[in-house]
């Protein structure tokens, strides 16, 4: 009962889901709640995570549910979000840290730290049987990583051939492999970069489509929270992470403005998918304030207009006096000037439903910048 054919989704909208609560993921469980469309094949992932909990421990992860109220249900969500009750290996010793993280993969609480596929699940899973490193799940044990390559490699972990392969790397190592090291990780941390525009411009199309359209709003969220994971953005050292130093000063110029721009979206997104529910869902203006703070500390001393904006209409509807009048005073002085202030503020108006106002304010944008992509594509919304 946890399953969904999409098709179906798609010829009947209203349509309320149904399944057993001891298995559904939280998405699912929110869904039950508020009839809004969250659920997908991620979703399904996280019920197989559960069965597979339930084979390898004899005893379910979380408390069974009782009722199908919904109180309940949102303390079962709570539940998961705080995880399993016991950790897998010390149900059963015989699971090894490989085999836990990947059952731990398919608990994780958010849907985009899953598995994004079944078909990456059976990858990791033939890869554990056949003692390979694992592909997506963390490896959490290192003594087990050497036990599989000793099992892949017998002959070479010989005591003849490690000291050959010992006398081999210290007369390579040498300014030459220190040059190649610092070549390679420009190339892969440009590679990440390059990933990380696609991901984002992907996320883009769904955030920026009819606010109306929350499914497209939905998936838009969870692509721009998955695009920045690559760069560690919600942890405070970020840009002294290795493939961000790697980078060019222009490309972390740009990469900041991106994830500026992309802070301000999910800000939008999580405001508007709280305001479509009545009454106001408060946990998702809470992550909508949280990003517009966090485009702020990103923005630095040049914060653009649509942040003061956002927090103008936030704080208006959260009734905080001083932090709004903080806002009013910031937006008085920061005018439009740049092609994004003008993409930004006419898609303020977008959601209004100020069509003609947006379309005037995105022929202004493509004017500064007629080579800019996403002025057009607002206006063709």
């Amino acid at each position: 009962g946890v399953s969904e054919e999409l098709l179906l989704r798609a010829s009947v909208p209203n349509l309320t889901l149904g399944g057993t609560l001891a298995y559904m993921a939280p998405e699912h469980l929110r869904e039950v709640i508020t009839g809004l469309p969250s659920a997908d094949a991620r979703s399904d992932i996280y019920s197989l995570g559960i069965v597979l909990y339930e084979l390898l421990t004899g005893q379910y992860p979380f408390r069974m549910p009782s009722e199908s109220t919904s109180d309940a249900v949102k303390k079962l969500i709570k539940e998961r979000k705080a995880g399993p009750l016991k950790s897998i290996r010390i149900t059963n010793r015989d699971v090894s840290y490989g085999l836990e993280s990947i059952i731990r993969k398919c608990l994780a609480f958010e849907p985009m730290d899953r598995y994004a596929t079944a078909t990456d699940l059976r990858e990791d899973l033939h890869r554990y049987l056949n003692d390979q490193p694992l592909k997506f799940a963390p490896e959490r044990s290192i003594r087990e990583r050497l036990q599989k390559w000793r099992r892949r490699h017998p002959y070479l972990t010989s005591t003849t051939m490690v000291g050959a392969l010992l006398g081999v790397i210290i007369l390579s190592v040498g300014a030459g492999a220190w040059a190649n090291r610092s070549r390679l990780v420009r190339l892969e941390a440009e590679q990440v970069y390059r990933e990380f525009r696609e991901e984002s411009n992907e996320a883009k199309r769904f955030l920026l489509a009819d606010p109306a359209d929350m499914p497209s709003l939905v998936r838009g969220l969870d692509k721009a929270k998955l695009a920045m994971t690559k760069f560690g953005v919600d942890a405070p050292a970020w840009e002294r992470r290795r493939n961000v130093q790697a980078l060019s000063a222009e490309q972390r110029d740009e990469l900041r403005l991106e994830l500026v721009d992309l802070h301000l979206m999910l800000a939008r997104g999580h405001w508007l998918r709280a305001i479509a529910q009545k009454p106001a869902d408060a946990a998702e203006m809470d992550e909508a304030v949280k990003s517009n703070a966090r485009a702020g500390e990103l923005a630095g001393d040049n914060p653009p207009r649509l942040l003061y904006i956002q927090r103008e209409t936030m704080f208006k509807r959260l009734g905080r006096a001083d932090d709004l009048g903080v806002a009013v005073t910031a937006l008085a002085v920061t005018p439009a000037q740049s092609s994004r202030d003008y993409h930004q503020a006419a898609t303020v108006e977008l959601d209004a439903g100020n069509y003609k106002a947006a379309i005037q304010l995105f022929h202004k944008s493509q004017t500064l910048n007629p080579k800019a992509v996403w002025p057009y594509y607002g206006e063709g919304v």
